[in-house]
């Protein structure tokens, strides 16, 4: 066999995953526990695996340097031929370049002495008495070891999953895109005709798939390295490229007698290795002669069934607070016996992978209603919500209405008929002080719309009512179905007819511009839920806010689980904190969420009837009894019987022209960084082309300017490009603005001049946004002691004022100290990070206008 194939019982694989930092140095990283649980899995289970279970060890959420050394001693002081390390985390460098591996305890301002310090990691791996070893780092700025000299007294190879300073996003799936991808190729083989998984081979399988399969809207790509000394030929895996039935089946058979082998010599070493206890030897001749009686082994390995071939990728398509929960519920269905079977002589294959993504109502209305385009590169369908889907799951099915009339008549077909696989109902979340104000009776019980909306009218001062938007949000929608009816309907049913009667428009203006978010809507209902959490306090609780949300979305956050990235941690528990408990009532006449799986089918596809094939066993899983207990373990209802055919498009449309009316006209002004810094790493272009596809979903009523900072060598100067009042054209293209001379810019001085100019617009009848976009620098020169004060002032403004502020920041660790402080401050802001911005930030703007799609 080619290639270095060390023994399974004298090898070692020490996993290291650092996805939790309580010193708050760094964001969390969800994925870590699972790309462990997933290469642990893909190294040590199946014939193709390259060591024995009890070869693979983790280390979870370390939290000092420490732990880390001493883990790889002790894996090192059991394994004389290959030791395996992997670690994904966050990576850091410093002024010199120099790669600083982060633990829980890490922080950048500490980097040197709370980090792991890979060099010397490099160097403890050199001095091992082993045989080679290999090095795996899934962590921004992995590259950067390979820039200085390597120790080159021991064979060793090195996989990297970013260039030299060069950070990566770790994406929105269960695993990181790189680890994604290596478990993948390590299960089932390179592509190469017969090729074997070398770490070099491997290392050129993981580049060409990473330019195949990078998220749309991804920043920083994942670009992986590979360097090896005299080591990379070292075999990774038993897994074969594409090869026939007579190769798979020998090569099945030498990875089964690999393992027998290696169990044997583990074996051997713990009943008659040196200096044994002699009950141990008395008990392995005993087990020695039971071995020999059971002789069937081989014959069996002989008929061992052949090499399953790599599963279908399906595309799952659904709203961004389902992504979640949702690929839970896919990745049982892809370990379930339903999703496997056997093809040709292999056993037990799984034969599909589903990859969920999310994207708001109005980005997937505007893609479906122009297919042809949806695949082209640069598309704003691609960019905005991701490669055409094979079945969307819309939280309603009121949206399939919504959207179905945009598709063009030449692609009749196109969107095929929802059948409900799950459901929840749409609840009103209010704090105590709000029960108290509409005199609401005990949680859990029903309420009518036309006797909330009198009684919120009536009070003097009435409490803010946090609504997703209807035109992005699923569960937005259908509580505004409900809101505007008159009179009120029955519980969890949607209008009969599209002529029923509505409230006046006077009524819909009041609610929505005095009520609902201050006349500003939601993302999402985790938006919603975020803001509530956001401003929980201990000693007054929620304060005197509500929201209309989901069951399964306000289940999810007094869970305590995460509501988005810039959301703050969950607040003390039900038991210790009584308060945290929010109110919930049903509402009369609004429609429950029914979860339609609705099926996609792209004409002219050479695939389709094997896709559909594919949809319609996941569909009949999801119906059936395992999939609706895993759907009801991820928090959902049972299956709904979705809107009555009395409801037509035309009807859905209607009762949004009616919220269209209602909102004031949006003023956006885009302050946009154009510090030396922002030239790197095509920050710029990738800022630019953001900015451009948010500012497409601005109404035609709705107005924007752009100003440019810093200029010349003041970081605090800015220069107007576009004045505040220009109108977004039908062909528009953002400029290219000019970098300037300095690499800094004072953003807490430019945002406060900003504010200035805001002020004078501030009664003429338009809602007022800012949109800023950035990749550092909040204070130059200044201590931490004047950063605060700086902070605290700018942050009371902002609250004062009422004016959104979306920062955009192109670092993936940009929102995580001033900027979501400052966007958090201000009502209706939030920080979107560069690693989602082409899907995120156009939809934040979409929150914050009334821009519909038209058919």
């Amino acid at each position: 066999m080619p290639g270095y194939l060390p023994s399974p019982a004298d090898s070692r694989a020490l996993l290291i995953g650092a996805g939790l930092y309580p010193a708050k140095g760094f964001p969390e990283l969800p994925q870590a526990g699972e790309n462990l649980a997933e290469l642990r899995s893909v190294l040590s289970d199946g014939e193709h695996a390259l060591l024995l279970p009890h070869r693979v060890t983790t280390l979870r959420d370390p939290d000092l340097p420490g732990e880390v050394f001493a883990a790889v001693h002790r894996a090192a002081a059991e394994t004389t031929e290959l030791l395996l390390v992997y670690y994904v985390g966050h990576g850091y460098v410093d002024a010199d370049g120099e790669l600083f591996l982060a633990v829980g305890g890490s922080a950048k301002e500490t980097a040197h002495f709370s980090a792991v310090r890979c060099s010397d990691l490099l160097e403890q791996l050199a001095d091992a008495d082993v045989e080679r070893f290999v090095l795996i780092l899934d962590c921004c700025y992995s590259g950067n070891l390979l820039d200085g000299a390597l120790p080159t007294r021991r064979p060793f190879a090195v996989l990297t999953s970013s260039p030299h300073n060069r950070e990566v996003s770790p994406g929105q799936g269960r695993l990181t895109p790189f680890t994604e991808q290596l478990a993948q190729v390590l299960r089932h083989g390179v592509s190469t005709p017969h090729g074997h998984a070398t770490v070099q081979a491997v290392g050129r399988e993981l580049e060409a798939r990473a330019r195949l399969h990078q998220p749309p809207d991804t920043v920083y790509h994942w670009a992986p390295t590979e360097v090896s000394h005299q080591a990379g030929d070292t075999m990774l895996s038993l897994a074969l490229g594409p090869s026939g039935d007579l190769e798979r089946a020998l090569g099945t058979l030498r990875g089964l007698h690999r393992r027998a082998i290696g169990y044997l010599a583990a074996g051997w070493q713990w009943f008659f290795g040196r200096g044994r206890p002699r009950w141990r030897r008395l008990l392995g001749i005993a087990l020695s002669l039971a071995l020999l009686a059971a002789g069937g082994a081989t014959g069996y390995a002989l008929t061992r069934p052949g090499t399953c071939p790599p599963p279908l990728e399906l595309r799952m398509l659904t709203a961004p607070e389902e992504v979640g929960p949702l690929s839970g519920v896919a990745d049982s269905y892809e370990r379930s016996p339903a999703n496997h079977q056997d093809i040709r002589d292999a056993r037990d294959c799984r034969t599909t992978h589903l990859t969920v993504y999310g994207a708001g109502l109005d980005a997937i209305a505007q893609a479906f209603s122009d297919p042809a385009a949806w695949n082209t590169p640069g598309s704003d369908a691609f960019t905005q919500v991701g490669p055409q889907p094979d079945l969307w799951i819309p939280q309603s099915s009121a949206e399939r209405l919504y959207v179905v009339q945009r598709v063009p008549g030449s692609y009749d077909g196109l969107l095929g008929t929802g059948i409900s696989v799950a459901g929840s109902r749409p609840v009103l979340a209010v704090s105590d002080s709000v029960r108290a104000a509409l005199r609401l009776g005990p949680s859990g019980t029903t309420v009518k719309w036309s006797t909330l909306r009198d009684r919120w009218l009536g009070l003097k001062d009435p409490p803010v009512l946090l609504r997703p938007n209807p035109t992005v949000s699923g569960t937005g929608l259908v509580h505004t179905l409900g809101l505007y009816r008159d009179p009120d309907g029955d519980a969890g049913a949607l209008a009969l007819e599209d002529s029923e009667p509505l409230i006046p428009d006077g009524e819909i203006g009041r609610l929505e511009r005095q009520v609902i978010g201050q006349g500003r809507s939601a993302q999402d209902g985790y938006w919603a839920l975020c803001e509530l959490r956001r401003g929980y306090e201990r000693d007054r609780a929620y304060g005197s806010a509500a929201a209309l949300v989901s069951q399964r979305e306000l289940d999810a956050m007094e869970a305590g689980d995460p509501l988005g990235d810039q959301c703050p941690d969950a607040v003390d528990s039900v038991r210790q904190d009584p308060g945290r408990r929010l109110g919930r009532y049903w509402l009369r006449g609004v429609p429950d969420l029914d979860y339609p799986l609705v099926p996609v089918v792209w004409p002219g596809a050479a695939d389709t009837e094997q896709r559909q094939a594919a949809v319609r066993r996941f569909r009949d899983w999801l119906t059936g009894p395992a999939g609706s207990a895993r759907i009801a373990q991820a928090g959902y209802g049972g299956s709904g019987d979705g809107p009555p055919d009395q409801l037509s498009a035309g009807g859905v449309d209607t009762r949004l022209a009616r919220y269209s009316r209602a909102h004031p006209n949006l003023r956006l002004l885009v302050l946009f960084d154009v510090s030396g810094s922002m030239g790197e790493e095509g920050r710029m272009e990738e800022a630019r082309r953001s900015v451009e596809a948010a500012l497409r979903r601005l109404a035609d009523s709705d107005v924007y300017g752009l100003t440019t900072f810093p200029t010349g060598h003041d970081p605090a100067a800015a220069h107007e490009v576009v004045p505040l009042g220009a109108a977004v054209p039908d062909a528009f293209t953002l400029p290219a603005p000019p970098l300037a001379e300095t690499r800094e810019a004072d953003l807490y001085t430019v945002l406060g001049h900003a504010l200035d100019r805001l002020d004078a617009f501030d009664h003429d009848g338009r809602q007022s946004a800012v949109l800023l976009v950035t990749d550092g620098d909040w204070l130059i020169g200044a201590t931490e002691e004047e950063r605060a004060s700086a902070r605290k002032k700018l942050t009371q403004r902002l609250a004062a004022t009422g004016v959104p502020l979306i920062v955009a920041s192109m670092r993936p660790y940009g929102c995580a100290r001033e900027a979501a402080a400052l966007a958090g401050a201000s009502v209706g802001g939030t920080c979107v990070a560069s690693d989602s911005m082409a899907t995120r930030l156009p939809q934040l703007v979409a929150a914050l206008t009334k821009r519909r799609v038209t058919p």
